[in-house]
């Protein structure tokens, strides 16, 4: 395995194929302090009305078309591709008021079953991180837009996450942090891989914390988490969780925990040979 491969692949495309444990991370959304949803705020981060033929990379149950089934036209064309077929069958449920014409196929990030320059404009949120290879998963992005279309990405700033590492160690210090599946694609190291693929870059944040006093509730989306979810943990684990986050909770109303999330729009993408001459 090379220097940019994600030794956490595997354990993730397993975790993905139960739609329920994701649905359960982002319903803590609704106990947020932040005026707007993240989703709210995603899609207010890319010109949609410009692009006609959109691809939606690891698109899970397609929570934003769900959301906002009038942002696209019915002169747009949407393929929407994930690893899981669970996904995908949510996906479709999901998409049924979308005006667009849409296509559903299984397919890996790393090799796109996709012509040369065929999109407007290809979205990967909360994604890149769970690539096996991050450059050929960009190379094969770049290489399926069309030159003046553009990706939507995003992904979080590890230190986010602390809180939530600090708790779960007290308990089980096998459990890795979250930052360790975040490391390939992270806020922090994005930036310089995208402008390898990229000549522009415009980065937003969403930061939010949450008022939620429910213990049981951030027990289920701390036990959503890939690197939680698919372990074989000591018994006891969930309710000795709970029992901590009853503690941090009573001192102070809710867990301090504040995620923040890191849009990119990325244009002007990099001809191969262009790329491989900067390299």
């Amino acid at each position: 395995m090379t220097d940019n491969q994600n030794p956490h692949f595997i354990e993730c495309s397993e975790h993905y194929e139960n739609t329920s444990t994701f649905v359960s991370r982002v319903d803590i959304f609704r106990f947020r302090k932040a005026p707007g949803h993240y989703l709210d705020w995603l899609k207010e981060q890319s010109p949609f009305e410009k692009a006609d033929k959109i691809l939606d990379l690891g698109c899970g149950p397609a929570l934003l078309w769900k959301k906002f089934p009038d942002l696209l036209k019915q002169n747009h064309q949407l393929f929407l591709t994930d690893r899981s077929s669970n996904m995908l069958f949510h996906a479709r449920n999901h998409t049924g008021e979308l005006k667009a014409e849409r296509f559903f196929l299984r397919n890996a990030m790393e090799q796109l079953c996709f012509k040369d320059q065929q999109f407007d404009a290809v979205l990967a949120h909360m994604l890149l991180y769970h690539a096996t290879d991050i450059d050929q998963t960009l190379r094969e992005i770049t290489r399926v837009l069309k030159p003046h279309a553009w990706l939507s990405t995003t992904t979080f700033a590890s230190h986010s996450e602390d809180i939530i590492w600090k708790t779960v160690h007290a308990i089980e210090p096998e459990i890795p942090p979250y930052s360790e599946i975040l490391s390939p694609f992270s806020a922090e190291n994005a930036p310089s891989q995208l402008k390898r693929h990229f000549s522009s870059l415009k980065t937003t944040n969403y930061q939010t914390g949450f008022s939620c006093p429910y213990p049981e509730i951030w027990a289920d989306f701390i036990c959503s988490f890939p690197n939680v979810e698919l372990r074989q943990l000591k018994s006891g684990f969930r309710q000795k969780l709970i029992h901590k986050l009853e503690k941090l909770i009573d001192q102070h109303g809710t867990l301090p925990y504040q995620t923040e999330m890191v849009h990119y729009l990325c244009q002007q993408p990099r001809t191969r040979i262009l790329h491989e001459a900067a390299l």
